[in-house]
């Protein structure tokens, strides 16, 4: 308990204080009251009429010692105030930063799981599980069309940049009409289309406003600062055309070059496997100068009499079938490391002529707008698996068009094809392309109009967010340059955006994508100044 204390702060050794002193003067009290002596006389002569000490000894040691612990309660007093007095202005934000810390420290262990030290069997959600041990992204098992599949889980570390939380949040109290609750809100009812549930009891969850107030605490004190999110956003394009296979994809991109060099890494691995084994079947059936097609053929038919067998083999026929089956199962292996190599060649040429904005518009906006984006995982050759014959569903056939909204796997924003974003902020000459930039930045506020007559339901997030008093976490994820690649090839390039076949080379014109083609009119330009 002492060592509790002591990691804590200085208010809770002064509490300590305190109970200790308040348990000294009570002690003295009841023994003062109780005392047994007092108890033995028969006979007590009033406060008022008995007689005080004399003057000779008034004057002695003993006035000396009433005189001296005076003198030390008052220096105690004359010390102790000057110190309150100088520690009242900062008061009430080391109270406002003992309350944040402690529900900063009650988030983390309803974030954490069975690997995290703050994990508590009996209260802990396990957040960790889906987002990451430091809210960095992960996967969660789900299910796509009856079959099992991994949804990418997007990162918590840049949530508090995306979305706006006000202040006022933590307070049920102190909420208002017009105060801000993205994250809360995300928390309490989840995101319907995903495996992202709700938490909080209004939402149909377990955990009251407390333990969401708690929750939103820890993401918020695990955010990465916008200037290293902007330096991960451009490290991340350069990864996404790596060649390394060392490299990691990030998460939302595809990677064809990194792929593909893992893949002929693992073919070349069960090439060798393969070789191991079929010598080691090969001595076993002493037929070391069987062709492959025969050592299959004798493999086969002893693996399928050793499972129609009545009693388990034993001596040689057992080693021969184990033999023949590890010889099979690594032809298999072969096999589909095969076509993930012909695949990945395949992919790899379908994105030749992927650009900068595409590659940023699939790392910050398609798991939202394209359909199948959080579950796709291009290392899943399309069709029917070689060795288990069972279609695909994760492949790139699950995707629909690039921004284009709905379906299953991801795609609960907008369809942003056939002219729409067009329709929704205007033409370049309209001045379109500055009033999308500044939504994409900003987001959409709940009940907010935007662009051409549009209502914001707070769901967009800001990708180019301006810290508030209100809303102190927001940042900006993004650089203004990367949000306006982003809506270049929104508005220019998407449309065109195919995964069937090798997409058309987008024109990004003299600004590289980070500018509208067309200027805004005179006549426009005059009439947003007025």
């Amino acid at each position: 308990m002492i060592s509790a204390i002591w990691k804590n702060d200085l208010r809770h050794w002064l509490i300590w204080i305190n109970f200790a002193a308040f348990s000294a003067l009570i002690v003295y009290v009841v023994r003062s009251v109780l005392s047994p002596k007092r108890a033995r006389s028969e006979e007590k002569t009033p406060a008022n009429l008995t007689p005080f000490l004399e003057d000779e000894d008034l004057e002695s040691r003993r006035l000396e010692r009433v005189l001296g612990w005076a003198l030390i309660f008052a220096a105690a007093f004359a010390v102790a105030l000057p110190l309150y007095w100088l520690r009242e202005p900062t008061r009430q934000t080391q109270a406002n930063s003992y309350f944040d810390k402690n529900s900063v420290a009650r988030g983390a262990v309803l974030y954490a799981n069975s690997a995290s030290p703050e994990y508590n069997a009996a209260i802990s959600l396990q957040c960790a599980n889906c987002h990451g041990q430091k809210g960095v992204g992960g996967v969660a098992p789900t299910t796509l069309n009856g079959v099992k599949v991994n949804w990418k889980v997007p990162p918590l570390n840049t949530e508090a940049l995306r979305f706006q939380e006000d202040t006022d949040c933590l307070s049920q109290s102190r909420r208002q009409p017009n105060t801000v609750c993205n994250v809360s809100d995300i928390i309490t009812y989840g995101r319907p289309g995903t495996p992202m549930q709700p938490w909080g009891v209004v939402g149909g969850g377990p955990k009251n406003d407390q333990s969401i107030s708690d929750l939103v605490s820890y993401i918020e004190s695990i955010q990465i600062s916008p200037a290293d999110s902007q330096k991960a956003e451009t490290a991340a394009i350069k990864v996404a055309r790596s060649e390394n296979p060392k490299d990691t994809c990030p998460e939302y991109l595809t990677c064809p070059g990194i792929e593909l060099a893992q893949a002929k890494i693992a073919l070349s691995g069960a090439q060798k496997d393969l070789a191991t084994k079929r010598t080691a079947a090969a001595k076993t059936l002493s037929a070391l100068s069987a062709s492959d097609a025969d050592l299959t053929t004798q493999c086969t038919d002893l693996t399928k009499k050793a499972d129609d067998a009545a009693t388990p083999l034993t001596g040689q026929p057992l080693q021969q079938a184990v033999a023949c089956g590890d010889y099979l199962t690594a032809k298999d292996v072969v096999r589909a490391a095969q076509a993930a190599v012909d695949w990945s060649t395949e992919w790899k040429k379908r994105r030749a002529n992927v650009s900068d904005p595409q590659l940023l518009f699939e790392l910050n906006c398609a798991r939202c707008h394209t359909e199948g984006w959080s579950v796709f995982d291009p290392t899943v050759p399309p069709g029917t698996d070689p060795v288990t014959g069972l279609t695909s569903v994760n492949s790139v056939n699950v995707l629909g068009l690039s921004g284009g909204g709905g379906g299953n796997g991801g795609g609960i924003g907008f369809n942003l094809l056939a002219g729409d974003v067009m329709r929704r902020f205007g033409t370049d000459a309209d001045g379109g392309f500055a009033a999308q930039l500044d939504f994409v930045s900003n987001g959409s506020a709940p009940f907010k109009p935007y662009g051409n007559a549009g209502i914001g339901s707070g769901k967009m997030p800001g990708f180019g967010q301006v810290m508030t008093t209100a809303s102190p976490h927001l940042g900006a994820m993004l650089t203004e340059d990367q949000i306006k690649q982003i809506i270049y090839y929104e508005r220019y390039c998407m449309e065109s955006t195919t995964y069937t076949g090798v997409t058309p080379v987008c024109d990004l014109g003299p600004s590289g994508g980070k500018a509208s083609k067309v200027s805004p009119t005179t006549t426009t330009t005059a009439a947003k100044k007025g």
